[in-house]
């Protein structure tokens, strides 16, 4: 069956295709992301749904790709910097609450609470991945510099 992705809202991604004769041609059978014809790079609508995306060749041979478009959540902020010992409050928008906060790397640098989602820098220093989990399963994440 067609190849499937599943995104959040007003996010992007790059299509790649292989085999085929170049040019490929990339358009939206149906949906209100967008795609640019000849790059393949896809941006999702402000709304959840599902998008059919066709990548066609030279000679007229085409590939259907499903794109489902979800409430995922948002973490904020999505970059920053905190001072050794310092905190930084995180917070989510979108997606489907309750939200579950973790640091997945750096974990020498910084802690975070799982529930109210308050990072605390530590006397080291580092960068640290912090991951938001929403009720459905969906993750984002933010990279934090502790300095």
């Amino acid at each position: 069956g067609p190849a499937t992705r599943t995104i959040g809202k007003t996010e992007g991604f790059t299509f790649t295709t292989i085999g085929g004769s170049l040019p490929y041609t990339y358009s939206i059978l149906s949906g209100s992301g967008t795609v640019n014809p000849s790059t393949g790079v896809y941006t999702a609508p402000s709304v959840t749904g599902t998008d059919f995306v066709r990548v066609m060749d030279n000679n007229g041979s085409y590939s259907d790709a499903i794109v489902n478009i979800v409430n995922k959540p948002q973490i904020h902020p999505d970059e920053n910097k905190v001072p050794l010992y310092g905190q930084l409050q995180f917070s989510t928008q979108e997606g489907s609450a309750p939200y579950t906060y973790s640091v997945i790397t750096g974990g020498a640098s910084a802690t975070i609470h799982p529930v109210t989602g308050l990072l605390s820098a530590t006397g080291v220093e580092g960068s640290v991945t912090v991951r938001v989990t929403d009720s459905s399963g969906f993750e984002d994440e933010a990279i934090i510099q502790v300095f």
